[in-house]
């Protein structure tokens, strides 16, 4: 809470420096997160159809294809456009939001798939969810509200899947999935503090450098200025002598 009650102490232009270089940090890193994404879910693909009907993770992977897509559009359009960016809470809803999706994409898809497929399936798609959340918090570390997106959409379903369930282990399983993206999503906020932290700091550096500019240039405006007036007083006293 310290870093969100600094953050909004700040003054308005620093404020809005720092959402401004966190929401140009996540579209930096989404060209990596969806490549990750489409790799792993071709991967998905490929292990999947082999152990269940193809319809379903065709389906499936076709969803995940069209949402990659969008964001690589979204992706294209922020880089033609982010010198001249001004609606910078625009961009960070549509960043949270193409992470919304691509995070349900997992969490729905293994809701939908995890049932029908068979045990040494079902730990696959587990690991490959558990890692894509991991990865998250690094990847969109920088931005909160693209991580907790993609978190909690990947997660939540598969919690939500086992919790169901009526035995121990299943529900054993849930609380551990539960436990996990807690500790991500207070990892994520730590890494998310560090990183504003850095961001303010380079602000302040930033705007000390421009002062401390403006009283180098205003001191030797003085001292020209000063010996001016000495060169004319001299001049002065010559006429006068």
């Amino acid at each position: 809470m310290r870093g969100l009650l600094r953050l909004r102490g700040e003054p308005d232009e620093v404020r809005e420096g720092i959402r401004a270089a966190q929401v140009s940090a996540v579209f930096r890193q989404m060209p990596i997160a969806l490549a990750v994404n489409a790799v792993n879910a071709i991967i998905t693909f490929i292990v999947l159809q082999q152990l269940i009907d193809l319809a379903r993770p065709l389906a499936w992977v076709c969803v995940v294809a069209l949402v990659t897509s969008g964001r690589w559009a979204l992706w294209l359009r922020y880089r033609r456009l982010r010198s001249s960016i001004t609606a910078v809470a625009q961009w960070s809803w549509l960043a949270a939001c193409g992470s919304l999706l691509a995070g349900m994409c997992w969490g729905l898809g293994g809701l939908v798939l995890f049932p029908i497929t068979p045990v040494l399936g079902q730990i696959f798609l587990t690991f490959v969810i558990g890692g894509m959340c991991a990865g998250a918090v690094v990847i969109s570390a920088s931005h909160l509200p693209s991580l907790l997106a993609f978190l909690l959409s990947a997660s939540l379903p598969m919690a939500v899947l086992f919790l169901g369930q009526e035995t121990r282990t299943a529900a054993g399983l849930g609380t551990m999935i539960l436990v996990f993206a807690a500790a991500l999503s207070l990892a994520g906020l730590h890494l998310n503090r560090f990183l504003a932290e850095t961001m303010r700091l380079r602000f302040e550096l930033g705007a000390a450098n421009l002062r401390l500019q403006a009283e180098i240039t205003e001191r030797q405006a003085t001292e020209a200025a000063l010996r001016q007036a000495q060169k004319l007083e001299a001049v002065g006293q010559l006429t006068l002598s």
